[in-house]
């Protein structure tokens, strides 16, 4: 059995796990918050929840994708998005339907790539705005562009 306890710093010790954060806790306190924002704004609240309805009927009719591994994509995206509420709900989504440490960590793995790829070309787009900044290269400006330089 492995004992839990929440703390500044993740650890793993044989049997302790340190959390940064208790999930079970912000899930609650987090639902609540939403269930607050959906009485102010009942049609956004309505829309997420057709979203996410819309995706899991696909899969109710006979999916492309298991659920297991479409569980695994939402984590990933729940990283590279950084939402906190997305990784409560899709950890419990992915374990459900009997995803692995492993395979999560796997999982993670790809967003986790993904952001460097996307860290790399967005420096090149900064590279890019600093060349023309300085005169270098021959770039057509947009009308929107100009609004930015005033």
């Amino acid at each position: 059995m492995i004992a839990l306890r929440l703390g500044t710093l993740p650890s793993r010790h044989d049997n302790e796990v340190t959390l940064m954060l208790d999930w079970l806790q912000y899930r609650k306190e987090l639902l609540g918050r939403i269930g607050e924002i959906g009485k102010l704004s009942r049609d956004t609240l309505k829309g997420c929840q057709t979203l996410s309805v819309s995706a899991r009927s696909v899969l109710a009719r006979g999916p492309a994708i298991w659920t297991k591994t479409r569980e695994l994509i939402s984590l990933a995206l729940a990283v590279t998005t950084r939402c906190d509420g997305c990784i409560t709900g899709a950890r419990r989504r992915a374990l459900k339907h009997g995803a692995s440490r492993e395979e999560i960590a796997e999982a993670l793995g790809v967003a986790v790539a993904m952001n460097a790829g996307a860290a790399l070309v967005y420096s090149a787009r900064v590279m890019d705005a600093v060349d023309q900044h300085n005169g270098g290269g021959s770039h057509v400006q947009c009308p929107s562009v100009s609004l930015l330089n005033t």
